[in-house]
Formats: C-alpha cells, structure tokens, sequence
C-alpha cells in the first residue's frame, strides 16, 4: 500500500467499519458464489448499447427499439440454453480463482478470522 495519509485512513475505515464494525457478513458485497464479483458484465453491455446504437444520446424511440432487439435476443439466447445449447465455459484462470474463493468463503463461515480471510482473499485477487 503507498505511504499515503488518505491510503492508511481507507485502509483504518474498512478495517473499522466493515470487518471488524457491525455489518454481517451476509451484507458485503460477494459472499456468495451466485452473483457476480465484478461488474465487468454490466460494462459489457454498456459497450454493446453504445456499438449498436452508434449515439452517445440516443432519443427515446431509437432507445426502446433498442431494447426490443435486445429482448429478442435475451429471450431466444434462454430458448436455446434451454433447449441443451452449452453456455461458454470460463477460462481454467477463473474457475481455479471461484474454486479458491469458494474454499476460502467456506473457511470464514467456518470461523477462520476475518482478517485471514481479508489477507488471503487479497493475494487470490492480485494473482
């Protein structure tokens, strides 16, 4: 961590309100291995909306044509995922990374002290 004054007073405000303060583990963010740890996905679309689009300020009605076409599209994606398609499979890097975490969020629920979990969790991420 820099030797920063504002770095150690984040550092001091997670520690005091989220591991040590009175949020349950059930409130951070990622707990479970449901959603998520990122919000790379969301960006994605975003991406795509601008590609397709091709307006930074689309109006109202290129807007919710928009949506339309991407509705059929969610819509026959879910068709054919129920119908057997396969869906992508992630890369080896990122299911051993939702393996280890999963292991590691086991180990908290298990009472391994949270500030352990913080270190390793940590390490996992910056690999």
């Amino acid at each position: 961590m820099p030797d920063d004054r504002r770095c150690t007073q984040l550092a001091d405000y997670v520690t005091s309100t989220w591991i040590e303060g009175d949020f349950s583990q059930a409130s951070w963010n990622h707990l479970t291995p449901d959603d998520p740890r990122t919000n790379n996905t969301l960006e994605g679309w975003h991406n795509r909306v601008k590609k397709l689009v091709c307006k930074a300020h689309p109006n109202i009605y290129e807007l919710i044509q928009f949506l339309k076409m991407e509705q059929t599209t969610t819509e026959t994606r879910y068709l054919q995922y129920d119908a057997g398609q396969r869906r992508s499979p992630k890369r080896w890097k990122y299911r051993d990374l939702d393996n280890r975490l999963d292991q590691l969020k086991m180990r908290l629920q298990d009472n391994f002290a949270v500030l352990e979990y913080a270190d390793a969790a940590a390490h996992l991420l910056s690999l």
